[in-house]
């Protein structure tokens, strides 16, 4: 947002407060945001490349018109997060507690709302758009906790430092259709905090004729029937959401709290990759023929009923005119052989360049002229893969254990029909909360095993626990073997003394 938007900006919130109007072209218009709205541009810019909305692409044809084709590409964004994605959370994941800690109910919470299926998802739109948000709400329906995630796009800070999002307003946007007519409704939900200590939640109902335009604020029964227009809590320690945005610094705007997609610093590259992509199919579709024909046969022809009508198809770019012919011959094929390894090559070169820019180590991605191929090597622990997914642990870790605290507070101060709290135990602490992620990073048992015999030998982890990974059994169970392997052990190794001592009494004859 530049100087002068924000001063037309300010002017419009004044003259809002000083006349009691509330209606606005943009949510940055409302006197609560002060927040760039280029920062919500780029977000949504993100989005456009991830879903592969791109235009056309236009040419000339044989008659040197402009006519329009769809530019055809591979969708790395979406390779990149899913590929990420995939190696830092996965559907074998865990949420653990303390055993000080009674976590039936947040237990309870986590399946019904199949979190670890639908994280496993989420995480890789998160890393696709740079943002995440997962708020906790009471389903008085269902009398069940459920968790609503919000993506990046309708997600603005209202207050926040550099390590993390006190206050933000949530944007829900609907339709209706009423004979024809469309009406625009943009439902603002704003979490803040009051001067007392106490937190609220606020909703706020826009109506508008135009897409895009906030528009006026009308009462919330215009739409939804029985939402409170402000709900405030009295004992939450922590926002009513959990935000989760990739690890990272955001060099774009160094004064945002958002989070940078992890091709955000790369769209240029991706570019360049569609680009190459694009012309290698298309050589490949006009590869068929290339003629060089006399300028006549391109001209409009009178057919014997004296119509003046076009030759060729007006999509076609086969033929090229020259004048007067070609050496009194009519046409010449000049059909190109399609430079399929350049462009391979080429295609190649652009994604390491890629995976340099995103921290994936080289070779994960590979294009063999049909399509994207992924690497199914082991990620070692010395890999830039593994290093760039430790970096982004640690913050999917404090946003899972950040969700739960919240989640129990909003339990505790939420009840049910008798008024009694929906939760009646205790607030975990982080340090009550454990997330194992190991299970995430290979891609196959070999990787896996490689791992933990690497891990056992260097004394990095007890042979228990890298039994339990790679078996999936219960720690007595693992216990149970390793008892079992000591006592074979045992067995061959008296076997086997047994053996050199007879052999040595014989002199080694048979």
């Amino acid at each position: 947002m530049g100087i002068l938007d924000r001063v037309r900006s300010a002017i419009e919130r004044g003259v809002n407060r000083m006349t009691g109007v509330e209606e606005y072209d943009s949510i940055f218009d409302h006197a609560k945001v002060d927040f760039d709205a280029s920062e919500l541009a780029r977000i949504k810019d993100s989005f456009r490349v991830y879903s592969g909305l791109y235009p056309p692409v236009t040419y000339k044809n044989a008659y040197g018109k402009d006519v329009d084709r769809p530019l055809r590409f591979i969708n790395m964004l979406n390779e990149v997060s899913r590929h990420l994605g995939s190696i830092l959370f996965n559907e074998k994941c865990q949420v653990t507690f303390s055993d000080k800690f009674d976590s039936r109910f947040v237990e309870q919470v986590l399946e019904n709302n199949d979190f670890i299926k639908n994280f496993s998802t989420y995480i890789q739109v998160m890393l696709a758009t740079g943002g995440l948000a997962v708020k906790p709400y009471y389903d008085a329906g269902e009398g069940q906790i459920k968790f609503s995630w919000t993506l990046a796009d309708v997600f603005i800070p209202l207050h926040s430092n550099s390590n993390n999002i006190s206050e933000a307003v949530i944007t829900s946007h609907t339709r209706q259709v009423i004979r024809g007519d469309i009406t625009f409704y943009t439902l603002l939900e704003f979490h803040e905090w009051l001067n007392d200590g106490m937190y609220r939640i606020s909703n706020e109902l826009y109506k508008s004729d135009t897409d895009g335009k906030l528009g006026k604020r009308v009462e919330l029964s215009d739409l939804y029937d029985g939402l409170e227009a402000a709900t405030v809590y009295k004992h939450f320690s922590r926002p009513n959401f959990a935000y989760l945005k990739p690890f990272g610094f955001n060099n774009i705007d160094p004064a945002s709290p958002l989070g940078l997609g992890i091709c955000d610093n790369a769209k240029s590259t991706l570019d360049m990759i569609n680009s190459a992509y694009d012309r290698f199919v298309w050589e490949i579709e006009q590869a068929d023929r290339k003629i060089i024909v006399s300028d006549h046969f391109l001209r409009m022809q009178v057919d014997d009923q004296g119509r003046r009508r076009q030759v060729l198809d007006d999509k076609t770019n086969v033929y090229q005119a020259m004048p007067g012919g070609i050496d009194n011959l009519e046409y010449k094929d000049i059909t190109p052989e399609i430079r399929a390894d350049a462009y391979i090559k080429g295609i190649n070169k652009f994604i390491e360049t890629l995976e340099m820019q995103t921290g994936l180590s080289a070779g994960t991605f590979t294009f063999d002229g049909e399509g994207i191929r992924t690497a199914t090597e082991v990620v070692s622990e010395n890999s830039m893969t593994y290093r760039t997914r430790n970096s982004h642990i640690t913050n999917v870790e404090n946003f899972i254990k950040e969700l739960i605290i919240s989640t129990c507070e909003l339990a505790r101060e939420t009840f049910d029909g008798r008024g009694n709290p929906i939760y009646a135990g205790e607030i975990p602490t982080k340090d009550d909360i454990a997330v194992a992620f190991d299970d995430g990073v290979f891609g196959d048992k070999n990787s896996e095993l490689e791992f933990w015999l690497k891990s056992t030998m260097g004394e990095l982890a007890p042979k228990q626990i890298a039994m339990q990974k790679l078996h999936d059994i219960t720690e007595d169970t693992a216990i149970e073997w390793i008892a079992k392997i000591q006592q074979e052990r045992s067995y061959f190794d008296l076997l086997t003394r047994q053996l050199d001592a007879e052999s040595q009494l014989t002199g080694g004859n048979d």
